[in-house]
């Protein structure tokens, strides 16, 4: 047997101290590893949501910018064209669209993934392969008649009418020369005036009677071709979208009487059209009765809209904001026609090439109204909306150009997102 030496005791203390130091030293440093590891898995996370939010963010451009050169409100969410939100795998985002001027809007996208949001900001521009269908003005494919009115023109991109009415004749006072008045047959003026031009067609004639036109009266050299009404905003594999004639969404008062896809408002009764894109076979107002739209509205009539009785608001009073597209045809079926009243004032844009137009009821109509025919009377005063001039309807091939890209600050909009 080894004999104890005396300090045993004390190696062994020893030995258990720096063994303490060393698994301390060791403990310390795996902390500070796991800690690094830790916080690279947090950097490498946040790194990859930034990645997400950024790609996103840029997805949901080319999905605005999408709308805008499909002219359609693919989500039906009544924002103007080429706002839109929604999720991209673990990304939610929104895209916020500002009309700068007829062709340019701004795109700001904001995406967020877990906590890191991105936001780019993209200029772009519209550029259409054909002329507005709205630029016609006042416009009848078989004739134009005149009876009692006055035409002139403004700009709503500008402000209103009334502010921008400083000009006068002796027929009164006016906002712009310059309100196209055309047809490709004869146009008729009627102790009225034509501040503009007023172009018939190919052979035929402008004739006025105890009026005047102060541009040209000069023919066309040849006839211009209304092309039918392209509904594949409201049609899909041949079936009408149930969102397009989801009735349920429109408040009204009084009595309303709907039986399918025909609207027939009676007296004293109101319905609102809300904003977005609808159809209707049919739309009656009745005397006393008001339809009230609330903008953006793009209205697809499919026989009649007949509301020379009653009243038709755009309660926006921007013609732009309120679209009618009428596709009946009148050759296969006369009661297919549009009939309005501008008593109340009428703030519109109209195209329905198969169809008839006409407007009563003196007041005033603001913006654009090309039909088969077209005749206003009682001394109603047609107002060009210029703005219309550069507002592609769903019958106008045009491409959506990015102009600029770049990251910006998250707008106090998106802050929440």
């Amino acid at each position: 047997m080894r004999p104890r030496r005396p300090n045993d005791r004390s190696r062994r203390g020893a030995s258990l101290l720096v063994a303490l130091v060393l698994t301390t030293f060791g403990l310390a440093i795996s902390a500070a590893l796991v800690s690094s590891v830790a916080a690279r898995a947090a950097l490498a996370r946040a790194s990859r949501s930034a990645i997400v939010a950024m790609h996103a963010a840029d997805s949901a451009l080319a999905l605005a910018r999408a709308e805008l050169l499909a002219n359609r409100d693919f989500d039906q969410d009544g924002l103007p064209l080429g706002s839109v939100r929604g999720e991209l795998g673990a990304a939610r985002f929104e895209v916020l669209s500002e009309k700068l001027d007829r062709r340019h809007y701004r795109l700001t996208a904001t995406a967020r993934c877990a906590v890191a949001r991105r936001t780019i900001e993209s200029i772009v521009a519209i550029e259409t392969e054909a002329p507005s269908p709205f630029g016609l003005g006042a416009f009848g494919d078989l004739w134009t008649t005149l009876d009692g009115c006055s035409a002139d023109a403004y700009d709503s991109g500008a402000g209103s009418y009334a502010d921008q009415t400083t000009s006068s004749d002796a027929r009164g006072s006016f906002a712009l020369d310059g309100s196209p008045v055309g047809s490709n047959g004869d146009i008729v003026v009627r102790d009225g005036v034509v501040r503009g031009d007023a172009t018939p067609g190919a052979g035929s004639n402008v004739v006025v009677h105890r009026g005047g036109v102060t541009g040209s009266t000069a023919p066309r050299k040849e006839a211009h071709t209304l092309p039918l009404v392209d509904t594949s905003e409201i049609y899909e594999h041949g079936r009408l979208l149930r969102s397009a004639h989801d009735y349920s969404q429109w408040p009204r008062t009084g009595r309303v009487e709907i039986s399918g896809n025909a609207v027939r408002v009676r007296f004293g009764a109101t319905l609102t059209i809300p904003a977005g894109t609808w159809y209707v076979l049919s739309l009656r107002v009745d005397r006393g009765g008001v339809v009230s739209a609330a903008g953006p509205v793009r209205l697809y009539v499919g026989r009649q809209l007949v509301a020379e009785r009653g009243a038709l608001v755009n309660s926006t009073q921007v013609p732009e904001r309120l679209q009618i597209f009428a596709f009946g045809d009148e050759t296969l079926s006369p009661t297919d026609r549009v009939r309005l009243s501008a008593k109340a004032g009428l703030h519109v844009a109209v195209y329905a090439p198969r169809m008839g137009i006409t407007v009563t009821g003196g007041g005033a109509v603001y913006g654009a109204l090309v039909g088969r025919t077209l005749t206003m009377r009682d001394g109603t005063a047609y107002h060009f909306d210029r703005e219309l001039g550069e507002l592609p309807g769903p019958i106008v091939p045009r491409s959506v150009k990015q102009l600029t890209w770049r990251r910006a600050p998250t707008p106090r909009e998106h802050e929440g997102l």
